[in-house]
């Protein structure tokens, strides 16, 4: 079974309240936090998927940087 923990310095995607938000840690040693968007209901096409979410994580993070 592969593992799900992501490699140190790719932050974390999280779902809370129905959206999905990202996590990580800033050159200067701080924590940002940002909410990627809406999750996709089953059976929609509205929302992100966590793929989505995950590369919208990693334009913020190159956006903050």
């Amino acid at each position: 079974m592969a593992s799900k923990r992501r490699a140190k310095g790719a932050g974390m995607v999280y779902l809370k309240h129905g959206c999905y938000y990202g996590r990580w840690y800033t050159a200067a040693g701080g924590r940002a936090n940002r909410k990627l968007g809406p999750a996709r209901k089953p059976g929609t096409s509205q929302g992100l998927t966590r793929a989505q979410a995950e590369k919208r994580l990693r334009e913020a993070m190159s956006a903050v940087a």
